[in-house]
């Protein structure tokens, strides 16, 4: 993608992120949404990660935890949630 291209998706991801954290799958499906090529798209996760901004991991954990505090876990909903 063009710099200009790679200025608009990182501006795109960063406003989503204010929303709430988000994994990197939620990232590329939001700019794929967008209609950015796949490079753009690739540099853009690259560049968030580098930053400290995106981190799968830490992600999953906080959503999990947060989950946990409203759904029973009995039920199973959070790891099918979890899954989508």
């Amino acid at each position: 993608g063009s710099p200009d291209q790679n200025r608009r998706a990182l501006i795109s991801a960063y406003r989503l992120l204010k929303q709430r954290p988000r994994s990197r799958a939620e990232i590329a499906r939001h700019l794929e949404r967008l209609e950015f090529d796949s490079e753009t798209i690739s540099k853009t996760l690259d560049s968030l990660a580098s930053f400290g901004e995106i981190d799968d991991r830490a992600f999953a954990s906080a959503w999990t935890d947060s989950r946990m505090g409203f759904v029973p876990a009995a039920n199973g909903n959070v790891a099918t949630e979890y899954a989508q």
